[in-house]
């Protein structure tokens, strides 16, 4: 199964991030990531991303791989689509139409590529293979869509000229 789109959505009425994408062959899966669920995807994706350049680039001090990282992050984010609407026109559904939630996450690392294993509550367990590419862009995604949420998983960053807090969850006591 070849991945051709990845969208990420937060609901807020439950309070919990819509994770879809389809492949080449039109197939889409629809599933339903907790908090908890979605901080270990986040951890395990950085994780790989991470060993992978560590990898890469065995005598490198930490602050150059970072750098690195960095470069390589940019240029992943530079040659994918971002701008294109998710396409819901799927031929089939393989796990169902209605989203399924992720009741756990089973994770192990070959040859350079991050497999995640979604549990879900049918016993069954989707797996994914994500090389350092697809790594990379799905993480700036998911990303982009956490950091909109007001879980507390990215520090608050304070504004140094007024000193107040900016980021997730602003909030004013007068």
């Amino acid at each position: 199964m070849n991945i051709h789109q990845i969208n990420f959505a937060y609901i807020p009425v439950e309070d919990r991030v819509l994770f879809r994408f389809n492949t080449s062959d039109s197939a889409e899966f629809r599933l339903i990531l907790t908090r908890a669920i979605s901080i270990k995807v986040l951890a395990q994706l950085e994780s790989i991303i991470r060993i992978n350049l560590e990898r890469e680039y065995p005598a490198i001090a930490q602050e150059s791989l970072r750098a690195v990282g960095e470069f390589k992050r940019n240029e992943v984010i530079e040659k994918s689509d971002y701008r294109t609407p998710f396409s819901s026109s799927a031929a089939t559904y393989p796990i169902g139409e209605q989203p399924l939630l992720v009741t756990g996450l089973v994770t192990n690392v070959v040859d350079g590529a991050l497999l995640l294993g979604f549990q879900l509550p049918t016993n069954q367990t989707l797996n994914l293979s994500l090389d350092h590419h697809l790594a990379l862009a799905i993480n700036k995604l998911f990303r982009d869509n956490l950091s909109a949420i007001d879980w507390g998983i990215f520090p608050v960053e304070k504004n140094a000229s007024s000193g107040v807090e900016d980021g997730i969850g602003k909030s004013v006591v007068h």
